[in-house]
This record gives C-alpha cells, sequence and structure tokens, in this order.
C-alpha cells in the first residue's frame, strides 16, 4: 500500500470512528489495532483495541506503516465497546516534532514506551523521560519488576518508531514502582 492511501485510510478511520489494523514495515514490529483519535504530518494516535477492551495509546510513525486494513463497523471490538458505552479518546498532543510529542506524553502520563523497532525489534523501553534534548531523549528504565534503573538511556528522536502509553502493564509497573527516585 501507498503512504497516500494509508494517509487516506487512516483520515476515513478517524472521521467514521470504526477500528483498523496496521501492519508495519518493520521486520518483527507486531501489527496494531485500535481507534484512530489524532493523525498528524509524521504521526498516527492509536486508542489500542485488546480483542474488546481499549488498552493504552500507541504513536505511531507514518513512514513504518505499510498498510492499514479498515475493520469496519461491526467488528466485534467495536460492538463491544457500543455495548458498554465505551469511546475511544484522543490524547490531544501534539504530533509534531517528536520531542514535543514526547514533552506532551510526559506531562501526561507517568511511564512512556519508547520503541525504536528499526534497530531492536524485541524490546521498548519502558521509563521516564528524564531529559528532552535537541536530537535525543534521555529515558530512566523501569524494569519487568517494577525497579528503576540508576543510569538513564539515550534514544535519538529519528531512531523512535512508536511510543507507547496508558496500557495495563504500564499502569501496572507505575502501581508498583512509584515516580524514578530523585538523585541525591
Amino acid at each position: 500500500m501507498g503512504a497516500k492511501r494509508n494517509r487516506r485510510m487512516l483520515s476515513q478511520a478517524l472521521a467514521d470512528g470504526d477500528p483498523v489494523s496496521l501492519r508495519r514495515n518493520l521486520w518483527r514490529a507486531p501489527r496494531s489495532t485500535g481507534f484512530v483519535v489524532g493523525l498528524g504530518e509524521r504521526w498516527v494516535v492509536l486508542h489500542l483495541l485488546d480483542r474488546v477492551t481499549l488498552d493504552g495509546w500507541a504513536v505511531i510513525r507514518l513512514d513504518t506503516v505499510g498498510e492499514v486494513e479498515a475493520l469496519g463497523h461491526h467488528h466485534l471490538g467495536a460492538r463491544a465497546l457500543r455495548l458498554r458505552h465505551e469511546d475511544p479518546a484522543d490524547l490531544g498532543v501534539d504530533l509534531g516534532a517528536t520531542r514535543d510529542l514526547l514533552a506532551d506524553l510526559a506531562e501526561r502520563f507517568p511511564l512512556v514506551e519508547v520503541h525504536t523497532e528499526a534497530l531492536d525489534p524485541d524490546r521498548p523501553a519502558t521509563g521516564r523521560p528524564v531529559r528532552l534534548g535537541p536530537r535525543r531523549v534521555h529515558l530512566l528504565d523501569i524494569d519487568a519488576d517494577a525497579v528503576w534503573d540508576h543510569a538513564p538511556r539515550r534514544f535519538a528522536y529519528d531512531d523512535i518508531t512508536r511510543l507507547g502509553v496508558g496500557g495495563r502493564i504500564a499502569e501496572a509497573l507505575h502501581d508498583l514502582g512509584g515516580y524514578p527516585p530523585v538523585p541525591s
């Protein structure tokens, strides 16, 4: 699929409120299913659909989207949400520069997942942005046991292919690990 067709389909899904499934053009990048709640020049925001429940948001770089599949109004997840009167929600974040996007996400959520799938498709970093430099973010990681790392890692903005916030796992990590320790 072409970038113009993908953008058209994403715009239509945003207008209609129907779910989509995104196949990525990155090796081993997972398929993402959800509702388009934001669309910028460089990023698309999905309120993620986990079968029949909403589970956080993914902000996906548009140039990594290979194909958009419209799932339609009658998709099981869409019908289940309507039955429960649950609506996908827009994040209301700046979809311009990656630095501004990360600043908005960090202001609204305690943890941010940073994916650099073109470099490492297996391991997103989950943590708290502690510095937003001109070319890279410094992220203090929290591990799968909800233990904070001692020093931040750096990720170049140009390497970031996807960001995630507000999912159940991230919420559990924050509930268990709290905010990062203040350096003494």
